[in-house]
């Protein structure tokens, strides 16, 4: 996670590289049936180690979308997209809140990347929608913090479909939805 809040600031995509690295390789010991990864003593139930194993999922494929997204790689985002939506299939994952809201997100920011990158507005539409399925759960009385990136990341929806439309309204019309989306995050 350090490498990961350390490309915000430095070295972006070196920092990202090395965050997907360090996800994939706890995914892997994860995964692994070869090593003990919990306390023998007290072994998690089958349904805690469905959503353990969509939390690591969520976070390998939110950070894959983000490393493509910095370096331009459709391809990265688009594993990020499919590492995603593995963690999707996690019946009782869906019924955590807080971290599902996440998984929401990051499958809304993905798809607003790969948008951005192809120019393909289906892909922005289909931002739009996971990003109001995570408000669904992130709500500001609940969740206040959760609720602004959301909210941010609804704006930078909007400020993409901007760009990317030609029509004179249609951008004006889009730059305040952007604008509305930033007011709304508190």
């Amino acid at each position: 996670m350090a490498a990961e809040a350390l490309a915000e600031f430095a070295l972006p995509a070196r920092n990202l590289s090395q965050a997907v690295m360090a996800r994939r390789n706890a995914l892997k010991c994860y995964e692994s049936r070869e090593w003990l990864n919990y306390d023998a003593r007290y072994p998690p139930s089958p349904v805690d180690r469905q959503v353990d194993h969509a939390l690591l999922l969520n976070d390998l494929g939110g950070c894959l979308a983000r490393y493509g997204a910095v370096v331009d790689s459709v391809a990265s985002i688009e594993q990020g997209l499919a590492v995603l939506a593995r963690a999707d299939t996690a019946w009782k994952f869906k019924q955590n809140r807080s971290p599902y809201g996440a998984f929401l997100q990051n499958m809304g920011s993905a798809f607003r990347m790969r948008g951005e990158l192809t120019g393909r507005v289906a892909d922005l539409d289909s931002a739009v929608v996971w990003l109001r399925s995570a408000l669904a759960v992130r709500t500001p009385s609940e969740s206040p913090g959760s609720y602004s990136k959301t909210k941010a990341e609804q704006a930078a929806v909007s400020l993409a479909r901007a760009r990317l439309t030609g029509d004179v309204r249609r951008t004006a019309a889009l730059l305040e939805e952007t604008l509305i989306h930033l007011t709304t995050a508190r």
